[in-house]
């Protein structure tokens, strides 16, 4: 199994967790998250919602900036491109996305 790399503060981090997995493998996408993150909104309510939503937000931005980087085209067509095809992918998804939520834990050892 190929892995991608733990970021420095990841390691460095005693407190750090692992919100989101997601592997290719078999010709599809198998993801396993971790749900409990959250965060506190003024009232004192926890907003999963909100937090998935800046989490997923921020991944497409990190997207954007690697593939800029990679390919050279601009950011913010990179940007674009990403929203205008996730987008697409909400309103019209290309398959059935499948799962279940689980409390299991299968450790690698990697």
């Amino acid at each position: 199994m190929k892995r991608t790399a733990i970021p420095r503060p990841v390691i460095d981090d005693p407190n750090a967790l692992e919100v989101a997995t997601v592997w290719s493998a078999g010709g599809r996408l198998l993801v396993s998250l971790n749900l409990s993150v959250s965060v506190r909104q003024p009232d004192g309510e926890l907003d999963k919602l909100g937090s998935w939503g800046f989490l997923l937000g921020d991944m497409v931005h990190h997207v954007a900036n690697a593939l800029s980087q990679e390919t050279g085209y601009p950011r913010d067509f990179v940007l674009q491109e990403l929203k205008q095809k996730i987008v697409r992918e909400l309103e019209d998804p290309s398959h059935t996305v499948t799962g279940d939520v689980s409390g299991n834990r299968h450790d690698t050892g990697a």
